[in-house]
């Protein structure tokens, strides 16, 4: 049976083995679903969890995967293609569908619930031990890993709370039993590490004075006393009071009844709130966080509130609004936990699907109520009763009374708390309620706490709380935490004092050090952001709490002053001097935009800023005494971080902000107009419909400065931006506007530069797609062939094969581009070449001859190169050529170099790395892979790394140093993880690990893994061949066998000699001589390379080896020797000593111990000539390396 674990980190068993959940993204999809509970989280809920920043059609995209590779780990044994009954597909969306044993979480919670009270009598021993099973089941922080995760905060928040009152509780059972001495270095660890919760402080005090220690007990509440002072500015509660009073005077009843047997069977729990909120406290523990850090103030206000209700006698009123997210439900929470004893609390949330009955709040909140020992009277019954229909308005009335005076009647027992949660879903017969409240409630003891999302609060919702405002309510928007210092909170991240916070690199925690200031609530705001929405987030937002500081600290400032800061914000966290006071400067004194015209009424215009220069530069003094801005420089002005810019500007409306902007392009523009991002910053936040081209003129300036830098990043959100401008302002449909497609050609070269192979191919599909019928062919010609940087990595999922958009596209446009046009149809040709490349046979290679032709017709050594770049993805058509593939890669590279292009250079260089290997050239290999590292250092392009990063795994890998190559593999696979390839990182390392496994005899071990990869990358990438092998070696012959139609019908790629030799293999052991001999034909033009080198990142050895086992299978001794010789010399070229291995025991097998003797040097590899057919007999070898291999004594 499969158990999922989330009190730590997340994990899988089955049957006692830990399941393989992959990566982290992985096991955020399962956390995401089990925090549902078994009920449907839809598509667009997960990928805007889990995908916030990532284009939806790529988000979907992995999904999907995720969910595949999930579905598999879950249920190991379900038979392929039958549905899945863990891990459901539901609309819409997905489901968990598992039994309340198969979660820890789930275990622990009906644990605690099903733990009485330990003060119910003749039950604390059972209370203790089921108390203390549940806490067991605890391996750190609940969901460790997405602890900090705005999705996830609530439940762990949740959870975390229930395991400290969990602790709690059973510190009370072990009082009750007698063993005090036994909890109390637990407890006082406990109040350390939670100093404000009451509950806690109770028991450690008593369990001090059952041991004795009578004076430490009362140094102990002393203490308790002055932390909630200090701290919270209130007097202890009532029980903490009590037992102070009761160790002073000695009581007996201090010491307590002790309870020697178990009581009777426990039964249900109902929620208990009358004596003590509900929630849970947890033994201090190493993983243990404070709990809704930076919620002090808030809390705190709650706390006031309660006290006034409670001292007074009177209704007291908190409204909690805010964000999505923002903690609006945990905040309650944590208010209620820290209400003092005495106090009843109820719950009710308005629901937000449809179809729930009238005032389901109320109704929930009483029914709590009645199970705190507060039954509700019969007038409830239809308010209670969700199948008793409409109601009458005169019956409604009546019963909306009754619940009043219910409430009512429970606060004069004991003060009252009630919360009623989610306001912005509030029925009609819910807000009807609650306005009643005020007048039926004002003489009770009562703090209702009311929450809601400020921006979907509905037109009544707001009049509701209009109402509510005669109580003078206690308002908090939720939105910052609380200040602490940098070092603070990335402990509290980490979980533990001595380590940094997870997921935070230097360069992260130096730019958060730069946006803050040091500014110590900024850190704790900007680090909780980080850990909800991610580094992009955290760099460029706001949290709410620092924009409320901000706003004060500005309002203390003149009108002016404010004025002239907010148009500082406009020109960014730097400011000119000078184009700042040109912004402030009134129309006809330089500044040129409509809204700077600034009358001259004694030093403030008509919008509060500075009258001329003079006003502004004392303004601008005034500014700098605030601290809000500092002067680093001559000319030169710097906010005090990031932040205190962004939030002014975030402040600034927007209307004005789009003034502001357009009067800054002009000032830029004027003074400073070599700085093209700044301009094209200002021209893009300003553009109207009519300026939407001068706009784009600029960003084109900015993103060409940005990529010539090697800042691809930088020149993708250039472009980003100036689609989102147009798409908003344009008047025609991108790809149909003057020079639309010219902003989408941006972009799509922008991101692959960068990386994001995936992002730019759906970004040119989608352009594709868009193009009208009537549209300019130069433009589609221009679109089709953007696709144009130096490469030898796929530009399209490499499971997916060619796309119809682009290929019909460029058909069309060949049968309309002229003849003469040798540049237009050269790329046309190209593309399609690249777009067929592994599947496209004759005709991919025809293409690419084709534009080799027209670019060496046009002299042109720009599109020479690209045309070369097409032809050598055209050199794996068949086993066996890399002395071709060699040979267009120098001269590739011999034109590169002499036109300066360094990106053709780096592939040129990476395709005579990947032939040298191919051949056991591994000297010449090395150098070229060390110049394509110095070439990629300055180039910012990380996928001409891809292959050089690889080739450092395989280098240990041909060492037979397999452990080192493994973690190389992983490390690869996780830095490249990044980039937009599709997934195609996991394919690869799952290939190495194959390769490796093969090789060391432990095929049996890659089942799980080659099942995954086979059913991710499809019958087409050619992955049969190597699940074949691996199924057939760990003794599953007949699912192998399954794959036979398999074997032979593979992608001719880099990689087909490695699955060509898996194919072979797989034959022999299948016993199927005819593929096994199919193979062997095809294999033997490439007995003289190292099967799957000519990758440059895996290899399987030689290929000689390969055919000398088939060879021998198919009865053929001469012919084996011969290929166990070849694969001896190779090992002994390639330096590869279980190679050699290899190669001398097949020699052993066909020849006497005694007439074998290796090669003392190795030799030169003569290698057979490519040919369009296979080789009819062996490849030669040396008659030196034979002669001594097999001579006889």
């Amino acid at each position: 049976m499969i158990e999922l674990r989330v009190l730590g980190a997340v994990e899988a068993w089955d049957d006692g083995r830990r399941a393989d959940l992959r990566g982290p993204r992985h096991r955020a999809v399962l956390a995401r679903l089990l925090m549902a509970r078994g009920r449907v989280v839809p598509l667009d809920q997960l990928i805007d969890d889990l995908w916030r920043d990532t284009p939806a059609e790529r988000a979907l995209g992995s999904l999907r995967t995720l969910v595949s590779t999930l579905r598999k780990a879950l249920e190991p044994g379900r038979p392929t293609r039958t549905p899945a009954q863990t891990l459901v597909t539901a609309p819409p969306g997905y489901a968990l569908r598992l039994d309340l044993a198969s979660v820890d979480a789930w275990r622990f919670e009906d644990l605690v619930r099903r733990a009485a009270e330990p003060s119910v009598p003749g039950r604390a021993a059972e209370t203790r031990d089921r108390l203390t099973a549940a806490l067991d089941l605890w391996r750190g922080g609940a969901y460790a890993e997405f602890a900090a995760e705005a999705w996830a905060a609530p439940e762990v928040t949740r959870l975390s709370e229930l395991r400290l009152l969990a602790a709690e509780r059973l510190a009370d059972a072990e009082l009750a039993l007698g063993a005090a001495a036994r909890v109390v270095a637990d407890l006082e660890a406990h109040t350390r590490a939670h100093p404000l919760r009451e509950e806690g402080w109770r028991l450690f005090a008593l369990a001090l004075y059952r041991t004795g220690r009578q004076a430490d007990a009362l140094t102990a509440l002393r203490t308790a006393r002055a932390v909630l002072k200090e701290e919270l500015g209130i007097d202890p509660g009532l029980a903490l009071r009590t037992l102070e009073e009761d160790i002073l005077r000695q009581r007996r009843s201090l010491a307590g009844a002790v309870e020697r047997e178990p009581g009777p069977p426990v039964r249900a729990a109902v929620p208990a709130v009358a004596s003590r909120p509900s929630g849970r406290v947890e033994q201090p523990l190493p993983e243990a966080r404070r709990p809704l850090p930076g919620r002090g103030p808030a809390l705190e206000r709650l706390g006031r509130e309660a006290q006034q209700a409670a001292a007074r006698g009177v209704l007291r009123v908190a409204l909690v609004g805010g964000a999505p997210g923002t903690g609006k439900t945990a905040l309650a929470e944590a208010a209620l936990h820290g209400l003092a004893p005495g106090w009843t609390a109820t719950r009710g949330r308005c629901p937000e699907e449809a179809g729930a009955p009238p005032a389901h709040a109320w109704a929930e909140l009483l029914r709590t109520l009645g199970g705190a020992g507060q039954p509700a009277p019969p007038d409830l019954a239809p308010l209670l009763d969700p199948g008793a229909g409409a109601v009458p308005e005169s019956l409604r009335f009546r019963t909306h009374t009754a619940a009043t005076a219910h409430l009512a009647a429970a606060a004069r027992r004991a003060p009252l708390a009630v919360v009623l949660e989610d306001l912005h879903h509030a029925d009609d017969d819910t807000l009807t309620l609650l306005r009643r409240l005020p007048t039926a409630l004002a003489a009770s003891p009562v703090l209702l706490l009311v929450t809601f999302r400020t921006e979907e609060l509905t037109a009544a919702a707001r009049d509701t709380l209009a109402a509510l405002a005669r109580c003078e309510p206690a308002r908090m928007e939720l939105q910052g935490l609380d200040a602490t210092a940098v070092a603070a909170v990335l402990r509290d991240l980490a979980g533990r004092t001595d380590e940094p916070a997870p997921d935070l690199d230097e360069d992260t925690v130096r730019r958060l050090t730069e946006r803050t200031g040091g500014n110590p609530f900024f850190v704790r705001e900007t680090a909780r952001l980080l850990t909800a929405e991610g580094a992009d987030a955290a760099l460029t937002r706001v949290p709410p709490g620092v924009a409320d500081v901000v706003r004060h600290r500005l309002g203390a400032l003149s009108p002016g002053a404010q004025t002239v800061l907010r148009r500082a914000a406009v020109v960014g966290t730097e400011v000119d001097i000078d184009v700042l006071l040109e912004m402030c400067a009134p129309e006809g004194d330089g500044g040129p935009a409509p809204d700077g015209g600034l009358a001259h009424d004694g030093g403030l215009g008509p919008d509060g800023g500075p009258a001329h220069r003079g006003a502004a530069v004392e303004v601008l003094e005034e500014a700098l005494r605030s601290g809000l801005i500092g002067e680093p420089g001559p000319g030169r002005l710097r906010f005090a971080s990031a932040l205190v810019r962004d939030a002014l500007y975030q402040d600034t409306s927007r209307l004005r902000r789009t003034s502001w902007h357009a009067r800054a392009a002009a000032a830029v523009e004027r003074l400073r107009p070599a700085d093209t991002g700044a301009l094209a910053h200002h021209c893009l936040e300003s553009a109207g419909p009519r300026d939407v081209d001068r706009a784009v003129r600029h960003v084109h300036a900015a993103a060409t400065a940005a990529r010539q830098g090697g800042d691809h990043q930088e020149a993708a959100r250039l472009w980003r931006r100036a689609l989102a401008v147009h798409e908003r302002l344009g008047t025609a449909p991108l790809v149909a506007a003057p020079d639309g497609c010219d902003r989408v050609v941006g972009l799509v070269r922008s991101l692959t530069l960068a990386g994001d192979l995936q992002g730019a191919r759906a970004q040119r599909l989608s352009a594709l797609e868009r193009f009208p019928a009537d549209g300019e062919p130069a433009a589609l010609a221009h679109l089709v062939a953007c696709d144009d940087m130096p490469t030898l990595w796929y530009h399209r999922d490499y499971a997916g094969g060619p796309d119809p958009r682009v290929t019909g596209a460029v058909e069309r446009l060949l049968a309309h581009v002229p003849e003469a046009d040798d540049e237009v149809r050269c790329r046309l040709f190209a593309v399609l070449a690249r777009e067929l490349d592994g599947v496209g046979g004759e005709r991919a290679k025809g293409a690419a001859a084709e534009a080799e032709r027209l670019a060496r017709r046009s002299g042109d050594p720009r599109l020479l190169v690209h045309a070369l770049n097409s032809r050598l993805l055209q050199t794996h058509g068949a086993a066996g050529l890399a002395p071709r593939r060699a040979r267009v890669a120098e001269e590739m590279l011999s034109v590169a170099r002499g036109a300066g292009l360094g990106a053709a250079e780096a592939v040129a260089r990476t395709a005579l790395l990947q032939a040298h290997a191919a051949r056991a050239s591994f000297r010449e290999a090395d150098e070229q892979a060390a110049a394509v590292r110095r070439l990629t250092a300055g180039l910012g392009v990380p996928v001409l790394d891809l292959v050089p990063t690889l080739y450092g795994a395989l280098r240990p890998a041909v060492a037979h140093r397999h452990d080192e190559a493994a973690r190389r593999y992983a490390a690869a696979r996780d830095t490249f993880g990044a980039l937009g390839l599709w997934g195609a990182e996991h394919a690869v390392y799952g290939l190495a690990l194959f390769c490796l496994r093969q090789q060391d005899g432990r095929l049996a071990e890659h089942v799980d893994l080659s099942l995954r990869e086979y059913e991710t990358w499809g019958r087409g990438a050619g992955c049969g061949a190597t699940h074949a092998l691996t199924l057939a070696a760990a003794g599953h012959g007949a699912r192998a066998r399954a794959l036979l139609p398999e074997l032979l019908t593979m992608r001719r790629d880099f990689l087909y000699e490695l699955r060509l030799v898996a194919a072979g293999l797989a034959a022999v052991r299948l016993g199927e001589d005819d593929i096994a001999e199919a193979a062997y034909e095809e294999l033997l033009p490439a007995a003289g390379e190292l099967a799957g080198a000519g990758s440059g990142m895996a290899t399987l050895g030689p290929v000689a080896q390969y055919l000398g086992e088939i060879a021998e299978h198919l009865g053929r001794a001469d012919d084996a020797v011969t290929h166990y010789c070849q694969a001896l010399s190779l090992a002994r070229r390639a330096d590869a000593p279980h190679w050699r291995d290899q190669a001398q025991r097949g020699l052993r097998r066909l020849a006497p111990a005694s007439a074998f003797r290796a090669p003392s040097a190795p030799a030169p590899i003569p290698v057979p000539a490519p040919a369009p057919a296979p080789a009819p007999a062996p490849a030669p070898v040396e008659p030196a390396v034979r002669a001594e291999a097999v001579r006889a004594p």
